[in-house]
This record gives structure tokens, C-alpha cells and sequence, in this order.
């Protein structure tokens, strides 16, 4: 679970019901479990696949794209011929292609 969920919850539990910034942090907590929700279905899936060839999954990937940004990778599926970068979206409507 992401820590920022975490810090989240704990401050919903300290501040009042009728706080001005109570329903934005709940809303953040929504937002970040359907996000965090997503990407866990995508793991399970990613987990019961049988790769033919050696390979490696890295999660949460951090890469510097210049000295002062940060891109931010959900799922990076790495072999020896092959790159995939998976940004996982939780989108609850179709999508029509």
C-alpha cells in the first residue's frame, strides 16, 4: 500500500468531520486506492505469466529524465531483446478505439 495512503488515513482520523480540507482528503484517499487497486490487478496478472526468456518486473521505477525531474514509471517488464513500460490506468467507463 502506498505510504501516502497511509499518511492519508491517519490524518483523516485526526481531524474533525467538519473540517474545510475533509472531503479533499478523502477524495485523495479514492483517488490513490483506485490507482493503487489497478495496478494490483495488473500484478496478479503479470505474476501467473510464464516468461519464455529471463526477465525482470520492476515496480514504482523512478528515472531521472534531467537534473531536476523525475519520471515515474508504474511497471517496467525488462528482457533481454524487449522494454515495456505499462502506465496503468483505472478508467471506469469504455474506451472505444
Amino acid at each position: 500500500m502506498p505510504d501516502s495512503l497511509n499518511v492519508y488515513f491517519r490524518l483523516l482520523q485526526r481531524i474533525p468531520v467538519h473540517h474545510p480540507l475533509y472531503v479533499e482528503i478523502e477524495s485523495r484517499i479514492n483517488r490513490i486506492l483506485v490507482g493503487y487497486n489497478g495496478e494490483a490487478y495488473v500484478d496478479y496478472f503479470l505474476k501467473n505469466i510464464e516468461f519464455p526468456i529471463r526477465y525482470a518486473i520492476l515496480k514504482e521505477t523512478n528515472i531521472w529524465s534531467s537534473p531536476r525531474s523525475m519520471v515515474q514509471l508504474d511497471t517496467l517488464i525488462i528482457t533481454p531483446n524487449f522494454i515495456c513500460i505499462l502506465e496503468i490506468k483505472a478508467i471506469k467507463d469504455k474506451i472505444a478505439f
